[in-house]
């Protein structure tokens, strides 16, 4: 009899967020129930990470492997290659139990898992953003288990440096940070009421040294521009749901907003600048930026942050589809003789992690038990270095029969 051929089950994928490195490679977020290249989900929900070139191709793809459930929700650039990934994560992870916890992991280049750290408490915390500073310095903040709005600052290395609560015990969350050349904190965060922007002093996570109240939108995104200016996306509600983008100038003086509106309802994911101009990612039901095609079509719109124009508007959808969360990333790419005949910028070969940790869904610290020809039973432990080779060699020395040939 044939045996019958494996089944895939398809399994959604979530992106949440993406970024983009000077090379012109994009990292993007997310979150899938599946599995990622050959790294074997357990059927519940796994952070995923995935590098493209600047074509769309995939480069690598990598999944946390935790033995619960984990989502990711943001991604930043690192001081020396790699990104920073933010998420939440409950249930086994790396011989801990949580209850829900958030999540901070750093990646290099290559997809090779640098640490992966929670960021402990009692009852379930949701990350939300993330940020990181020039000298490697991470900023997790999210929404605690009471409600409130929680960051954490983190070594470069993982460790845990403070922790903060902000909003006095009200029902508020993160919805960005970004760190400042001068070192100061930017939050955006979100309550019932409306939106803040707060800048925190660079010494402390409790030091706030300027606020901004934004009035009663939904606040959903920030950018910040080579020259300081800030701006912060989202939607304002009022005979209609409206895409609304606040410019705050380098004093931190609110100084006009800029509004996107169809006649239905419109929202701005994401922000970004580039060359001196603001692009926007959203959604809308209504014809912004061309003739509606579908349930909710997502566009991208370029602004001119100075005089806070509309410069231009793509509009995109099918047919009964709700386009999901719409991001953009920006990253000066320079035309090169690479670029001219059809190549990407950057390493045309980037290196990949070959380790079973990159690889697969194993963690550093997870072990199995073999025998060979009804020997003694072994165990081995999986290293972060480990690859297939190396663990081969490991099995071949344990083994005492000699019957273990691993070629």
């Amino acid at each position: 009899a044939k045996e019958p051929a494996p089944v895939e089950i398809p399994a959604a994928i979530s992106a949440a967020g993406m970024v983009t490195d000077a090379d012109g490679f994009t990292y993007v977020v997310g979150t899938t129930a599946g599995n990622v290249a050959g790294q074997l989900g357990d059927g519940a929900d796994d952070l995923m990470l995935t590098k493209l070139d600047g074509r769309g191709v995939t480069i690598w793809q990598r999944n946390l492997g935790t033995g619960g459930r984990a989502a990711g929700v943001a991604v930043q650039l690192a001081p020396g290659g790699g990104v920073v990934v933010a998420g939440t994560a409950a249930g086994q992870f790396d011989g801990i139990n949580s209850d829900g916890d958030m999540l901070v992991a750093r990646f290099d280049q290559d997809g090779g898992e640098m640490f992966a750290r929670l960021v402990r408490s009692v009852g379930t915390d949701v990350a939300s953003a993330v940020a990181v500073a020039r000298d490697g310095t991470i900023v997790i903040g999210g929404q605690d288990a009471a409600g409130g709005a929680t960051l954490a600052r983190l070594d470069a290395s993982g460790r845990l440096l403070e922790r903060a609560s902000l909003g006095n015990g009200l029902r508020e969350g993160v919805r960005g940070l970004t760190v400042e050349p001068s070192g100061d904190l930017l939050v955006l965060a979100q309550a019932a009421g409306g939106a803040t922007l707060r800048r925190l002093g660079a010494g402390s996570l409790n030091m706030e040294v300027g606020r901004i109240d934004l009035g009663a939108v939904d606040a959903k995104a920030m950018a910040v521009s080579d020259d300081g200016t800030i701006a912060v996306g989202g939607s304002q509600t009022g005979t209609t749901r409206d895409g609304w983008v606040a410019m705050i100038d380098p004093t931190f003086t609110f100084t006009r907003p800029v509004i996107l509106a169809s006649g239905g309802s419109d929202q701005i994911d994401s922000l970004g600048f580039l060359s001196g101009k603001l692009f926007a990612g959203g959604r809308t039901t209504g014809d912004l930026g061309g003739v509606r095609s579908g349930a909710i079509d997502g566009f991208a719109a370029r602004l001119d942050p100075a005089g806070g124009a509309i410069e231009s508007i793509v509009q995109w959808g099918r047919s009964g589809v709700s386009v999901g969360n719409v991001q953009v990333a920006s990253a000066t790419a320079a035309v090169s003789a690479t670029t001219v005949l059809g190549f990407r910028n950057g390493p045309l070969n980037p290196g990949i992690d070959l380790s079973l940790v990159a690889q697969t869904s194993l963690r550093a610290g997870d072990s199995f038990a073999f025998s060979v020809g009804g020997g003694a039973t072994r165990k081995l432990t999986i290293t972060a270095d480990d690859t297939l080779r190396t663990l081969a060699d490991r099995m071949a020395a344990l083994d005492k029969t000699g019957a273990l040939r691993v070629s």
